[in-house]
């Protein structure tokens, strides 16, 4: 039994969670691993926009999020997945990423909706800001760096499609050596 003094991995996001652009996505995953990079892929069942990172939380902290997000209200908006880029730039690629291209400012304000939230129970604000993404792949080392900015650049601009946002989910990750494990812990809807 897990006491209350113990805590969970937790972030908060809005999933990907349409099967034609998970497609699309895996597709880009499987050029990109062509590469010659190693790399880890991100499983498409994992597949998320995060708007805030937690860290570990005491699980007794848990219920006073939920009561800072139950106020958070955002009506359903369709967000357009394109274009590719990476992190953390100036030719160091840690991360490839998917981003968005409309909808955007829906998501930020969710953002910040999220992060003002937060802050007034304790959580530090996020310094670097948001850029809205979807992580697919880590690179673990670079064996052919014009390679894979090459195919980065060839896929900046592509649309994956959009699709219907109309949830924000507290997530808890569960590391394992295969690959992290998400579950909800609770769910904010979109009021209409």
């Amino acid at each position: 039994m897990v006491g209350m003094s113990e805590g969970y991995r937790c972030f908060i996001a809005v999933d990907l969670d349409d099967v034609a652009i998970i497609e699309r996505v895996k597709g880009f995953q499987e050029v990109l691993a062509r590469t010659g990079n190693p790399m880890k892929l991100v499983e498409p069942e994992n597949l998320h926009f995060t708007l805030k990172f937690l860290g570990d939380v005491q699980i007794a902290r848990i219920e006073s999020i939920r009561k800072a997000l139950s106020s958070l209200s955002f009506k359903p908006f369709d967000l357009e997945v394109r274009g590719v880029g990476y992190f953390p730039g100036g030719g160091r690629i840690n991360v490839v990423w998917v981003g968005v291209g409309r909808g955007y400012d829906e998501l930020r304000s969710i953002y910040e909706g999220v992060e003002a939230r937060l802050s007034s129970i304790g959580f530090a604000r996020d310094p670097r800001g948001f850029t809205a993404h979807l992580t697919v792949s880590r690179i673990k080392s670079i064996h052919d760096r014009g390679r894979l900015l090459k195919l980065i650049d060839e896929w900046r601009d592509y649309r994956f499609g959009e699709y219907r946002v109309d949830r924000v989910k507290l997530k808890r990750s569960i590391l394992t050596p295969r690959g992290p494990i998400y579950s909800d812990i609770h769910v904010i809807e979109a009021s209409e």
